[in-house]
């Protein structure tokens, strides 16, 4: 399945891509949750993919990324984000029993090839930005940017420290911590970008299978290559 464009299919609208830049990514997406979040980035995609080939001249750099929602976890097992129904729960430093980050699990994986105007193919790596907006609230990526290895096959996950200059004190313990950050599901916090911000097309493809062949990588993620 493929929403709208799909450039190894459609030459035309890559070779036209092809003629303003150097280089277009394609990005394969497969959902791993449930169908409300599917639908989500169906439609996003198509309206990424339209806005791309309609105003090719001013592109958008990045792909947001969608917070999903609760799907039966609601414990917070380590640094896992904390999840209610349709609210998302970042546990402030602190808090006891709690880890100083938030770990989101954005329930989807990823490959990247870029295509080149020489006819030159690649996978590549690519990059994890916070959105502009992330600077309204009290998140903050913990990493400040992710880098994809151009292996990597699990899911993507975003680990966000909460910022804030307000303590609390428990008075059962005398324990001070700070306010936890509330969000939503289907919030937008991250976005996928390209290694030269250069434009990129979204396929979402049924099976991990179809991200392509196996890697070394796989889904090794956080601290899998060392420290």
């Amino acid at each position: 399945m493929f929403v709208f464009v799909n450039p190894t299919s459609d030459a035309n609208i890559l070779t036209r891509l092809l003629t303003m830049y150097d280089k277009v990514m394609l990005l394969k997406i497969f959902v791993d949750g449930d169908y409300d979040l599917k639908e989500k980035y169906m439609e996003a995609a198509e309206n990424h993919n339209n806005k791309i080939v309609s105003n090719s001249e001013f592109i958008d750099a990045g792909f947001d990324l969608f917070a999903p929602g609760n799907e039966g976890n609601e414990g917070n097992e380590g640094d896992e984000l904390n999840m209610y129904g349709d609210t998302l729960r970042f546990f402030a430093p602190g808090r006891p029993n709690t880890s100083h980050v938030n770990k989101v699990d954005f329930k989807i994986c990823c490959s990247a090839q870029m295509f080149t105007d020489s006819g030159k193919t690649y996978n590549t790596g690519y990059y994890m930005y916070p959105r502009s907006s992330l600077s309204k609230t009290q998140l903050r990526l913990a990493n400040a940017t992710g880098i994809i290895d151009a292996g990597y096959r699990g899911h993507l996950m975003g680990m966000f420290d909460v910022i804030n200059t307000n303590p609390n004190t428990d008075p059962n313990s005398n324990d001070t911590f700070f306010a936890d950050y509330m969000g939503k599901k289907y919030d937008r916090y991250l976005q996928i970008c390209a290694p030269n911000l250069g434009p990129i097309l979204v396929e979402l493809v049924n099976t991990k299978e179809e991200l392509g062949s196996k890697t070394e990588r796989g889904d090794g993620g956080f601290g899998s290559t060392g420290r």
